[in-house]
């Protein structure tokens, strides 16, 4: 055990076990996703497509989620978010296995020639917290596919947090108008995989995506830790 781990020892987010911020036990209670679902309707999509129906309402072609937002990895996620506790983030990543990416795998030929975009922070967010947990999560998922990330957006002012919303039409009416496209920047026909660390409505990626395909992207994916 180094002097770090003495001074500052890690508790897991479940349990309080020492040595680790999600212990073995713990991490079992992290649920792969099993079955897709389009992301407008929410019904089964097995390979997590968009209906062809919904498409013409949602831009984004697929949604490809590793976990299951189930209440563990909602601690976690808050963990991150709200405490600050970016460790844990790494820690996660760190002990993701092969057969836990084996759905994102299967759209690797998909994905290829794609650009990695995550979902940016408010300059004042970003300062606060001290990262952006979805350029983690982007930086992660290009060395898993060997795809480059990009910088395209950028996000215009502070909302009320989406998750302190529940409809949908409240979420989407919070983050309409806060991204925008960094000056210069050319995505005409660029196919472009939007990251963020969850996905429930999709209002956040939805406006995203929007902001893009006004500026000529061409197919849109979206990619999350969680859904």
């Amino acid at each position: 055990m180094s002097l770090k781990d003495l001074l500052y020892p890690k508790f897991c987010v479940g349990c309080g076990f020492i040595g680790a911020y999600i212990c073995p036990k713990c991490f079992k209670k992290i649920t792969p996703i099993i079955r897709g679902v389009c992301l407008w309707c929410g019904k089964v999509s097995g390979d997590s497509l968009t209906h062809p129906g919904c498409l013409q309402r949602l831009n984004i072609v697929a949604t490809v989620s590793i976990f299951e937002y189930n209440p563990f990895m909602k601690k976690i996620v808050k963990n991150v978010k709200y405490r600050l506790a970016r460790g844990i983030l790494d820690e996660l990543l760190n002990n993701i296995t092969p057969e836990h990416l084996e759905g994102l795998l299967k759209f690797k030929k998909v994905f290829s020639g794609a650009l990695i975009q995550p979902i940016p922070l408010s300059t004042s967010k970003l300062n606060t917290r001290g990262f952006n947990q979805a350029l983690i999560l982007a930086k992660f998922f290009s060395s898993v596919l060997g795809l480059k990330t990009a910088n395209y957006l950028t996000r215009k002012n502070n909302v009320t947090p989406q998750a302190e919303l529940k409809s949908r039409r409240e979420r989407y009416k919070n983050i309409r108008g806060v991204f925008g496209l960094r000056p210069g920047v050319r995505i005409r026909d660029k196919k472009i995989i939007i990251v963020d660390d969850v996905v429930t409505t999709g209002a956040t990626v939805y406006e995203a995506s929007r902001i893009l395909k006004s500026h000529g992207a061409g197919e849109i994916y979206t990619l999350s830790l969680s859904r």
